[in-house]
């Protein structure tokens, strides 16, 4: 699921839910040129471990962001961006499925990050 809600040229809301990992933005500035933004998410990753009990057994990192960024937008169809916030609700587990603690799980300490990327499309 996606939603974007353009009120007017200079401010952007989206959400996005892809399976139970969700993001939320707010973003302000020309879509021509810059934006600031104030970004919101929830989001799990799985890992398959080459030593493990069960086929279907997965590592997972499950962490909550909250981050402030800018993005450029560059030949028309790219876009660089680089963000600074804060990780925090982390928790690490092994086991078959969503939050199946079976073989234990740990939480991490929340922690600063700073991130950047380039986006494309064709």
């Amino acid at each position: 699921m996606s939603l974007q809600w353009t009120p007017s040229p200079m401010w952007a809301f989206s959400l996005s839910s892809f399976g139970i990992a969700a993001t939320a933005e707010a973003a302000a500035g020309p879509i021509e040129t810059a934006q600031g933004f104030l970004a919101l998410g929830w989001n799990n990753q799985s890992y398959i471990l080459t030593e493990r009990r069960a086929d279907k057994d997965r590592l997972t990192v499950e962490e909550k962001k909250v981050g402030v960024g800018a993005r450029t937008f560059l030949l028309g169809k790219m876009v660089a961006e680089a963000q600074v916030g804060y990780a925090f609700g982390r928790l690490l587990y092994s086991g078959k499925g969503l939050r199946n603690f079976r073989d234990g799980s740990r939480r991490l300490e929340p922690e600063a990050f700073v991130s950047g990327g380039i986006k494309g499309g064709f």
